[in-house]
């Protein structure tokens, strides 16, 4: 059996649209239309995505590893950051859509974060004896909504732990109420946000650093950047990416040089839609930045 490395990410890390490389069926539905329009698309077709993708490749070039990825498109720095979690402790309860198999912890070795953009992770507050969490729109200019948390009290039902959600009306002003009760300013939210997500990325991959995995961050946007440069331990386990000479501290850096590092720039038999992925070259760059660190970083 080979050993395992966690590649804990949104789409980017899943391979969305990689499947467009392949040259059959030649009318493969693009990714707008796949995701928002209900066009169908063969899992057969989306598995194959796989060989494209920057975790595969990794894990084919170091020859003993294979990786675990979540099941799921998509996701959130919250979402990743429990997926690692419930993969390596078994004090939490894994989410069904997240992964199928039971991995014991000793047969994997490493982690590579992968963050995506900040403001589809919620913030959590807590105010007057309740629990919230407030979600922004993807400028993180606007607060959108505020969800109440309920748990579980029926032992009978089932953990405590459990808990839902439910949209609250005037939710936006409880959340000023808050802000104000704290001294914080409204225009400041934005960076507390990404303070918030990039101390849960360190307090996870610390946890698990320290119990001998090695562990491996990188960035879609530069919006994380500012906090990891002033935290020595993520520091250290950042992956630039280097491509053509030059070294990018995000893939969005990347984007911004050479445009074919998208897949809807890169690709030009198809039609793509809009689609901000990463090409297959881009995934290569990816994976030969993070061996790079990986042959550089030792526990």
């Amino acid at each position: 059996m080979k050993r395992k490395i966690i590649f804990s990410g949104c789409s980017f890390t899943w391979g969305q649209s990689l499947w467009m490389y392949e040259k059959e069926p030649k009318n493969i539905p693009c990714a707008i239309e796949w995701t928002r329009m209900g066009y169908d698309i063969s899992k057969d077709l989306i598995n194959k995505k796989d060989k494209y993708r920057f975790a595969n490749i990794v894990c084919d070039k170091l020859e003993k590893y294979e990786p675990i990825v979540k099941l799921a498109n998509g996701g959130t720095d919250e979402e990743s950051i429990y997926f690692i979690d419930s993969i390596l402790d078994k004090n939490i309860k894994p989410e069904y859509f997240l992964y199928k198999d039971n991995f014991e912890e000793e047969i994997i070795d490493a982690i590579v974060l992968q963050t995506t953009q900040t403001y589809r992770s919620s913030y959590p507050f807590e105010y007057k004896g309740k629990e919230y969490k407030i979600y922004s729109t993807p400028s993180m200019k606007n607060l959108s909504r505020v969800s109440e948390i309920q748990y579980n009290t029926d032992p009978t039902v089932g953990d405590k732990t459990i808990y839902t959600t439910h949209d609250i009306e005037n939710g936006i002003d409880l959340f000023i109420e808050y802000l104000i009760s704290k001294n914080i300013k409204v225009e400041d939210f934005a960076k507390i946000h990404i303070k918030k997500w990039v101390d849960e990325m360190e307090r996870v991959l610390k946890k698990y650093h320290e119990k001998g995995k090695r562990v491996f961050l990188l960035c879609w946007t530069d919006e994380y950047l500012e906090e990891i440069n002033k935290n020595d331990f993520l520091k250290s386990i950042f992956i630039p990416l280097y491509y053509d000479n030059k070294k990018f501290d995000c893939i969005n850096e990347l984007y911004n040089y050479n445009e074919e590092m998208r897949i809807d720039k890169h690709i030009k038999n198809r039609y793509m839609g809009f689609d901000e992925h990463p090409s297959s070259i881009c995934h290569q760059v990816i994976a030969n930045s993070i061996l790079k660190k990986w042959n550089e970083k030792k526990i």
